[in-house]
């Protein structure tokens, strides 16, 4: 009975070990497992942000355009509200 005793208390010190070993193997994986996905994360946000930043690039480029296009002026020619008819023209008036 006491061998029996001695072994089953010894078996449970080994699993208690191995159940450590198993935590500490498990820890370990997990531990991996965040860090890769936040290293996928982190390669995924600086994708995103260089894509909005380019965007932005290509917008502003675009508004400054658009701001130079308004500045100047398209034609010298100005243009009244109330345009002379054609048999006005043909006088001269």
């Amino acid at each position: 009975m006491m061998q029996e005793r001695c072994d089953g208390s010894m078996s449970e010190i080994f699993n208690i070990s191995e159940k450590d070993k198993l935590s500490d193997v498990l820890k370990d994986a997990n531990t991996k497992l965040l860090h890769q996905g936040t290293k996928e994360e982190l390669e995924k946000l600086k994708a995103e942000r260089e894509f909005l930043i380019a965007r932005f690039d290509r917008i502003e480029s675009k508004l400054d355009a658009l701001i130079i296009h308004l500045r100047v002026p398209t034609s010298g020619i100005v243009v009244s509200k109330e345009m002379p008819s054609d048999d006005k023209l043909r006088q001269g008036v």
